[in-house]
């Protein structure tokens, strides 16, 4: 993948060589996380929007470094400011990722953010209507609770 952003190259390169060492040994390894944080903490708001478009392209093994990375916190009690690309991961992710986002992170993505953008939560809200469908979401509590979640973030929404 060719990118004009040399954070974004850096950045991939980096969950390259994590989904790498994950595939090879089978262990996480937190170091990488650490270091892809890291790289993100130095992001831009043209740097996210960059990263935004270069998304679709990454891998289920990239995205699933990235969105653990953007979800855990690294040595410092801090998360990165995130409103936005959990959720975006979730809505372009393949749906077994997809499934395991909304289990691991997307609760705690959508109540612990002031999410601005409608549009999100619609791509949220039709991913969560695609694994419902494709039997991902197997129980019709949990997927009448995603739907009433969503909903109530969509009316909380700074937007």
């Amino acid at each position: 993948m060719e990118t004009e952003n040399i954070k974004i190259k850096n950045l991939l390169e980096t969950v390259m060589e994590s989904t790498s060492f994950l595939q090879a040994s089978g262990e996480v390894d937190f170091d990488f996380f650490y270091s892809t944080y890291k790289i993100l903490e130095t992001f831009t708001t043209r740097d996210w929007n960059h990263l935004k478009n270069e998304l679709p392209k990454w891998s289920e093994e990239q995205l699933d470094v990235l969105v653990t990375t953007l979800h855990d916190e690294h040595g410092d009690g801090n998360k990165i400011n995130d409103n936005f690309f959990i959720g975006y991961i979730f809505s372009i992710s393949p749906d077994n990722l997809a499934s395991s986002i909304l289990d691991c992170f997307l609760y705690y993505f959508m109540s612990e953010n002031k999410i601005e953008s409608i549009e999100l939560l619609n791509s949220i809200e039709t991913k969560v209507n695609l694994l419902y469908n494709k039997k991902y979401i197997r129980e019709e509590s949990e997927y009448i609770y995603w739907v009433n979640f969503i909903e109530e973030a969509r009316r909380k929404a700074v937007c």
